[in-house]
């Protein structure tokens, strides 16, 4: 297993791996596009918000469970074999907003995120990987 991220999201990539209690990988700010994406054509499954390294992910073909928040699916959400994706996302009333920029204090925005329950992304993961999607 591994974790990608920037160099500047390194404490946050730490902290997930302690947290995990399993054998992981810390791969972030140590990879290129080129080799993110190598890394990510190789992979069984990527699991991630939407954003560009989900995109490389399904380009290669490696199936990807895909949180979204405040984006349009249907604009932003994965190209190819739709049994290869499962997108979660919370389903609240203001989606799709749009609404891209951080947010620091609870109560103002970011909502849409923080609603996705950790038991449907296990299950997503659970479900391709026990159809043999993955590779």
């Amino acid at each position: 297993m591994a974790i990608t991220g920037s160099a500047g999201e390194k404490a946050l990539t730490q902290e997930i791996v302690a947290k995990s209690g399993r054998e992981v990988v810390n791969l972030a700010g140590q990879l290129g596009v080129g080799e993110l994406a190598a890394v990510l054509a190789t992979a069984n499954l990527a699991v991630g918000v939407d954003n560009g390294p989900m995109h490389l992910a399904a380009a290669a073909g490696t199936p990807t469970v895909r949180l979204y928040g405040p984006t349009d699916v249907s604009l932003f959400g994965p190209r190819g074999d739709a049994g290869r994706h499962i997108v979660i996302k919370a389903g609240l009333p203001c989606v799709p907003c749009c609404d891209l920029s951080p947010r620091v204090d609870p109560g103002r925005g970011g909502e849409c995120m923080a609603a996705i329950r950790v038991d449907d992304v296990i299950a997503a993961i659970y479900r391709l990987l026990g159809e043999g999607v993955c590779k």
